[in-house]
């Protein structure tokens, strides 16, 4: 019986013992560790959050093997307890022996730094202090290990006795002398004042500022204001990154509030360059922890910077105040860079280039968060990102800012105690802290409940560290009120994955950046040699390299400082690898500078073509609030022709709002001459201009539609404008021969669709002013003679009240001789009209119909060399807060709904598989007053769905329109009206897409993509759209594309790019491309030559050395805005082309060796 009893014992302490590792962690209780530290807070009259705002900023984590016998230790900070300092015995086992060790306490410790400081082999620890108004309790503290687990405070010795707000040191060797260095992240103490905006001091004085002090090998001498360390900030964290891959380590800095973010840059004799805005376009507003890695294995080093957006409808209605648009831009006149709050992922494109890509990824919105970390977690070779969060009050609540204000207006400092109770009495809302695995492709989900992570908790500073040396990294967090979180790791029992360890070895300061790079058959992975990561916090500093199922390593590369490098080949997995520095030789050059290939595109300063977009400022918010972008913003266009008959080329640049348009005439020599062409009116404002010959005299004639939202209603600034060629190549203004149609429009194209050998028109419209979203009218006008005619009711009904259109092109879909139309727009699908003769019909495709999205431009070519014309079509792209999906939709409601004859768009998303409004409560009220009565509360509205928001009758009778899908895609067409959908690779899903060119660029016989776009109109919440810095997507054949960025292709457009036109002159291909409101860009590459094609070209047939033959259409109206050369591009793949006119008629234009 007994042995029975025994065996059922065994048997259920083996079913509950695997229970509990069916997650990939497991956290373990304090029973169990020894590791009872608990950063409890007791909040009062004089210590809380109205007197110090960062009473919640919790405690760190530092990780190190204090006395070298291969077992981390852990250290944690405590605020208002004791730090703490735990020997690991093994087995997760851990005695405290901080009291023995010599460690003090006493005072408001924040961070912690494990560091080798004396280079006597034996890690020191360094704790920062803050919190409290008696300075002597702020004062740092060192600790000297003195090698048999006890330390000794040297801090005044050492000459690192500060008594600043200090957040958190970071030590690190910056001029490469063999010593550790340390910076001393600062935070402000003026929290009455903290969001009031105003000049910033810039010249070390600020009691704010930063600290950097230099190692003389005694003792620390501080160079703050010598190194240009010169800016005040509200420091929460702190990375050290050689960013720009010198060989010396540069400075991120985090700033809360509206304090810019900084990057110091090394320039390698002890002084820096505060360069962040060279090197990103937007950041986080209230930033907090950070950490550097590469974590999509391309060898660079990305950046991870964390806010406070919740996840959720509800606390982002509660908690998420208004961003105006005057406040916004009153911290741009004050010369503060654009922020936003989320979490920021900046993905290092190389040569300086980032895109920030934090809602592409989904991790842009994790709560109020603190240490941020990237590592390999599942060892499956791909660095996963883990968040902590939590905020004890929420102080951000909109009900109690709102009592807090009433409070202090009525009672002034008496209301403080008042203010304290309602604060004492809220709830501590507690959530879980975030994993998100790294599934590749630049995606990470959620993994936070299935890998046993979700409990709810107050967590801060967070480290990881290999804490029983299975391979798998374990996770150590700080939290406040809760005992600490000890995370085992159990991936070793779980999975198949292997992985390797790298120890490195020798003084601190050498190993200090030093980069490891492992390398399996074309793989690659990257980490580099930085403790000082997350918030606080210290990490382990052993490299774990997770490997999947990889069985060996080809080789191990670390590159030291100073040139050196070491390298081992042949590695099995599950080691420990230890790597001496002084086994490290001297980098040889292997040539590779020299020989890698030069970039497609060099940017052109040989042109003279220069121009500055000036698009002014206009109200467009101020006049429709709820629109999610202005339309005022959407140029210019240009176009493409021979205007003199010279022979050469000429450029017509569309001028903005008050502005007329430029034309450019080449000279003959390879330079452009500007001059302006008096086009326009002060409110008319020009979007897509058009070179073609209207009257058949041989002449190119100039046509320009009218759009942007400058004035609020239909009116004659919308009117189009129409020019004959005098033929010298002036242009005389003829609007008597086409339509006059008030409306704000968009693209013009030209093609004979009737095949009676003259251009026939059509004019899309954009947007209605001042009824955002309600649709507007786009025609057709026939060419009678050269004369236009609206034939729209006639030959196309359809297009009266169509939609918010973006982009159109005439192009012969299906192979009949006819020119059909392609069209898409904001809200509408991808639309094909067919051309049946004598009037056009609008085909249902299945993929396409369904297939709503925020679309932009259309590019044509036939990619697959097989006689039909492809497309691709430029929409938002995926890197936005929307998750707009089938299930899911992006909506917009339109109605008068407080009937004062106004439209109110309602933008509605879904969270959790609820509709709600976007806008938020006060940006609902100042366009609906009525609403206020309904929502007197914020709390209120935060519960409230779409449909509690308005009620049934309300939205009755509202107009609606749905997007779905906001991918840029590829259409393969397979005839017969039958297109295979492909979304193109997920760096040109960056940003919204607009011009594209189509051009073979490496001459190997097949059509590319020269790609640019981003948005900046967006309204504040959201912030621009700016991830793209100009593309080249390579056709690699089977419908593939490869993207190549701006570093690799020498494309460079980072603004908020439109048009785009080629010019070919000889043996160079210049590449035009217009940004709003910024620099007309130009590029070159060389070719081969070209072809000028007959003016009554339709199409050309190109027969290609491989024996496929590629069509090509002619086009007048290419992609977005803009009308391109027709001529073709030759290259050594081209063996003849065939032009064929309206009437069916082939000529030989071109035959190789003739």
């Amino acid at each position: 019986m007994n042995h029975f009893i025994k065996f059922i014992f065994i048997v259920l302490s083996a079913f509950f013992w695997s229970c509990s590792k069916d997650s990939l962690f497991e956290n373990l209780p304090a029973k169990t560790t020894g590791i009872e530290f608990n950063n409890r807070l007791i909040e009062n009259d004089t210590l809380n959050i109205i007197d110090y705002e960062y009473v919640y900023n919790g405690g760190g984590v530092a990780v190190g093997d204090i006395n070298n016998d291969g077992l981390e230790d852990v250290f944690f900070t405590g605020n208002q307890v004791a730090s703490k300092l735990y020997l690991n015995n093994g087995d997760f086992k851990f005695t405290d022996i901080t009291m023995d060790a010599g460690i003090k306490s006493g005072g408001w410790a924040s961070g912690a730094s494990f560091a080798d400081i004396n280079n006597d082999g034996f890690v020191d620890l360094y704790v920062s202090y803050t919190g409290s108004k008696n300075a002597e309790n702020r004062r740092n503290k060192l600790y000297i290990n003195n090698g048999d687990n006890t330390f000794s405070e040297k801090s005044k010795e050492y000459g690192l006795d500060l008594t600043d707000w200090t957040t958190h040191s970071a030590f690190f060797d910056l001029n490469n002398d063999g010593l550790l260095d340390v910076y001393l992240l600062n935070h402000a103490n003026d929290f009455n004042n903290e969001n009031v905006m105003k000049k910033l001091k810039e010249d070390g004085s600020g009691t704010s500022n930063d600290r950097l002090f230099l190692n003389t090998g005694k003792k620390f001498v501080e160079i703050t204001k010598s190194a240009n360390i010169l800016k005040e900030g509200y420091g929460l964290g702190v990375a050290i990154i050689d960013l720009n891959e010198d060989g010396f380590d540069d400075i991120y800095v985090s700033n809360d509030y509206y304090y810019d973010d900084y990057l110091y840059i090394n320039n390698g004799d002890s002084t820096f360059e505060e360069s962040a805005a060279k090197y990103f376009k937007h950041f986080s507003n209230f930033a907090m922890g950070n950490d550097a890695a590469d974590f999509n294995n391309d060898g660079l080093p990305d950046l991870l910077v964390l806010d406070m957006l919740p996840p959720d409808n509800f606390r982002r209605k509660k908690l998420v105040g208004p961003v105006g648009l005057d406040l916004f831009n009153a911290t741009l006149q004050l010369g503060f860079e654009k922020q936003f709050m989320r979490n920021t992922l900046q993905l290092n494109n190389g040569n300086g280039y980032f895109s920030e890509i934090g809602q592409l990824a989904g991790i842009h919105s994790t709560d109020w968060s603190w240490s941020g970390l990237f590592a390999d977690f599942d060892n499956d070779g791909r660095k996963d990102m883990y968040v902590t969060n939590g905020f004890k009050r929420d102080m951000t609540d909109r009900d109690f800012i709102l009592y807090k204000a009433i409070q202090e207006r009525k009672y002034g400092d008496e209301s403080k105690s008042n203010i304290l109770n309602v604060l004492h009495e809220m709830e501590s809302a507690k959530i879980s802290n975030f994993m998100f695995k790294n599934e590749g492709n630049l995606d990470f989900s959620n993994n936070t409940k299935e890998w046993g992570l979700d409990i709810p908790s107050l967590s801060n500073g967070a480290a990881y560290v290999d804490l029983n040396n299975d391979g798998f990294l374990d996770i150590v967090v700080n939290n406040i009120d809760d005992e600490a979180f000890i995370f085992r790791n159990n991936g070793a029992e779980l999975t198949k994955h292997n992985y390797l360890k790298i120890k490195l070895e020798g003084n601190q300061a050498d190993l200090s950046g030093a980069e490891v790079m492992l390398y399996h058959e074309d793989s690659v992975q990257m980490q580099t040699f930085y403790q000082q990561r997350g918030f606080q916090s210290s990490v382990s500093p052993i490299l774990n390299f997770g490997l999947g199922e990889i069985g060996s390593v080809d080789s191990i590369i670390v590159r030291w400082k100073n040139e050196k490098q070491t390298i081992i080949r042949n590695v099995n997995p599950n080691t420990l690898v230890k790597v001496a520095y002084s086994d490290s030789q001297k980098k040889k050059s292997t040539g590779t500078e020299e020989s890698a290939s030069k970039p497609l595109f060099a940017r052109d300063h040989s042109t003279g073509i220069k121009y500055l977009a000036k698009d002014y400022d206009l109200p467009d918010f101020k006049r429709e609030p709820l629109m999610p972008h202005r339309y005022s913003k959407n140029g210019p266009g240009i176009a493409v022709g021979d205007v003199n008959n010279d022979g050469f080329e000429d450029l017509y640049v569309a001028g903005s709002s008050g502005e007329n348009g430029y034309l450019f005439t080449d000279n003959g020599n390879g330079e452009f001459t500007g001059e302006v062409i008096d086009t326009t009116s002060y409110f008319m404002e020009e979007m897509s201009p058009l070179l073609f010959d209207a009257n058949n005299d041989g002449f190119l004639d100039l046509y320009i539609s009218s759009g942007g939202n400058d004035v609020p209603k239909p009116s004659q600034y919308y009117y189009d404008q129409f020019f004959l060629n005098d033929g010298s190549g002036k242009f005389i203004k003829r609007n008597d021969l086409i339509p006059q149609n008030p409306i704000s429009s968009s693209k013009v194209a030209a093609a004979d669709i009737d095949n009676d050998g003259d251009l026939d028109l059509l004019v899309t419209g954009r947007v209605f002013p001042g009824k955002f979203p309600l649709p507007t009218n786009s025609y057709i006008y026939r060419n009678d003679e050269g004369k236009f005619k609206d034939v729209t009711t006639t030959v196309l009904p359809e297009l009266k009240q169509y939609g918010m259109i973006t982009d159109a092109l005439f192009t012969d879909f299906n192979n009949d001789g006819l020119m059909d139309i392609i069209m898409v727009g904001e809200w509408t699908d991808i639309a094909f009209f067919k051309n049946n003769g004598d009037a056009f019909s609008k085909l249902k495709i299945d993929n396409l119909q369904n297939r709503k999205g925020w679309w932009n431009g259309i590019a044509a070519g036939d990619f697959d060399n097989d006689g039909d014309v492809d497309y691709v079509i430029g929409n938002l792209g995926l890197n936005n807060p929307h998750n707009a999906s089938a299930e899911t939709p992006l909506s917009v409601y339109a109605k008068d709904f407080d009937k004062n004859d106004k439209i109110d768009p309602i933008l509605t998303y879904y969270n959790d598989g609820v509709e709600h409004t976007v806008a938020s409560r006060d940006m609902l009220i100042d366009q609906m007053s009525f609403l206020r009565s309904r929502f007197p509360r914020y709390k209120k509205f935060a519960e409230s769905s779409f449909k509690e928001v308005l009620t049934e009758e309300e939205r009755k009778g509202a107009y609606k329109l749905t997007a779905n899908d906001f991918a840029s895609v590829h259409l393969v067409n397979k005839g017969n009206g039958e297109f295979v959908v492909n979304e193109l690779p997920v760096q040109a899903q960056f940003a919204p897409i607009f011009g594209m060119e189509v051009l073979d660029v490496d001459d190997d016989g097949l059509l590319d993509i020269v790609g640019q776009g981003n948005s900046h109109s967006t309204e504040v919440t959201v912030g621009p759209y700016d991830a793209h810095n100009g593309f080249v997507l390579i056709n690699e054949g089977e419908n593939q594309f490869k993207y190549m960025d701006s570093s690799s292709s020498g494309f460079y457009v980072p603004g908020d790019a439109k048009a785009i036109a080629s010019i070919p002159r000889k043996e160079r291909l210049f590449l035009v491309s217009t940004q709003n409101s910024d620099s007309l860009l130009v590029h070159s590459k060389s070719i081969e030559g070209s072809v000028r094609i007959p003016k009554d070209t339709r199409q050309l047939e190109i027969h290609l050395q491989d024996g496929t033959l590629r069509k090509q259409e002619v086009y007048h109206g290419s992609s977005y805005l803009s009308s391109s050369s027709n001529s073709i591009i030759l290259n050594k793949h081209i063996e003849k082309i065939v032009a064929r006119n309206y009437k069916d008629e082939n000529s030989t234009v071109y035959q190789r060796n003739e």
